[in-house]
């Protein structure tokens, strides 16, 4: 079999795939042959050496946080699961495992039965962006019909999941994207779109009862125009600067506005829910597909320009 590998901390040269054996399973694992990688910004993050005081220095290290496949065999232990099963899930640990391999073994519960009616890129697509998306609106506070909500960064792929668990709510949702993604984001439901390129987010004569920041350039601070006295605003962790995020969180403490920065894995009640949503008509979209052979090329060009929704890695 073959699996993506790297050595050392770089660009996307230093991935490098390799001939290996099949790994063996232990009584609580299943064994899975890979269909499909999602291709996400914590790869480079990682194969960069950017986290490296996370993940650590012991080489070699895989790259590929979800996947979707086919159960191939069953530990000793009982489970839900049976051979032939499609599955989508996500690894324990990126830090220090990855997906991105012919074969890979897991423990059951970081799987999820895959949607019949989706294909294994797109299972394996929404898998981490649809983790936020919920988390934002359904945990981190329970959206309203009626609420007004600004998506910045709606084209990619959160956002392309976002607008529509906001929309389930019947919120309100106006989405900010580029030019090539307004037709998407209305597509994927936004009742408003805002082309940044001519508009300025800042500047929009709207008031937002929830502001999910998703492009990394729009800080707790710049809002203040558009946010209500009550407003929540929620972004990524790691997204601005340390600085940003002292403000938001220090802001936060006194005022009735509120600011999360998050952190969403996408726990197996979360998969579940994306997996009800996908059948009921989850919209899905992948902008490209490359092959496991093209996985520098994959890396280093995802790397470099914005997408609409998500890239991923088809296996043959």
């Amino acid at each position: 079999m073959k699996k993506v590998i790297y050595k050392q901390f770089g660009n996307a040269n230093v991935l490098e795939i390799i001939e290996t054996e099949i790994p063996k399973i232990i009584d609580n694992e299943i064994l899975i042959q890979v269909k499909a990688v999602s291709i996400n910004p914590l790869d480079w993050k990682l194969f960069s050496g950017s986290q490296k005081m996370l993940s650590g220095k012991n080489f070699p290290k895989m790259v590929g946080i979800d996947f979707s496949g086919i159960v191939m065999k069953i530990g000793n232990n009982d489970t839900d699961f049976k051979i032939g099963d499609e599955v989508f899930g996500g690894v324990k640990d990126p830090m220090k495992e990855g997906a991105l391999a012919d074969y890979i073994t897991i423990n059951p519960e970081h799987l999820t039965l895959k949607p019949k009616n989706i294909s294994f890129a797109q299972a394996t697509a929404m898998t981490s962006v649809g983790a936020p998306a919920i988390k934002a609106f359904e945990e981190q506070i329970k959206l309203k019909k009626g609420q007004k909500v600004l998506i910045n960064g709606a084209s990619g792929g959160v956002g392309m999941i976002a607008i529509q668990v906001a929309k389930r709510t019947n919120a309100v949702v106006t989405a900010v994207s580029s030019t090539k993604g307004l037709k998407y984001t209305e597509d994927w439901g936004a009742d408003f779109v805002v082309d940044y390129k001519k508009e300025d987010v800042n500047k929009l004569n709207k008031k937002f009862d929830v502001i999910l920041e998703l492009s990394g350039k729009l800080t707790f601070k710049q809002a203040n125009g558009i946010m209500t006295p009550n407003t929540v605003f929620i972004t990524l962790m790691g997204a601005g600067t340390m600085k940003d995020l002292l403000f938001g969180k220090i802001s936060s403490l006194f005022s009735k506005r509120k600011f999360y920065p998050m952190i969403a894995p996408a726990t197996s009640s979360i998969r579940e829910k994306l997996a009800k949503y996908a059948e009921n008509g989850l919209k899905i979209h992948i902008e490209k597909t490359y092959s496991m052979s093209e996985v520098k090329t994959a890396y280093a060009e995802i790397q470099k320009k914005s997408i609409i929704g998500k890239a991923v890695i088809s296996m043959k």
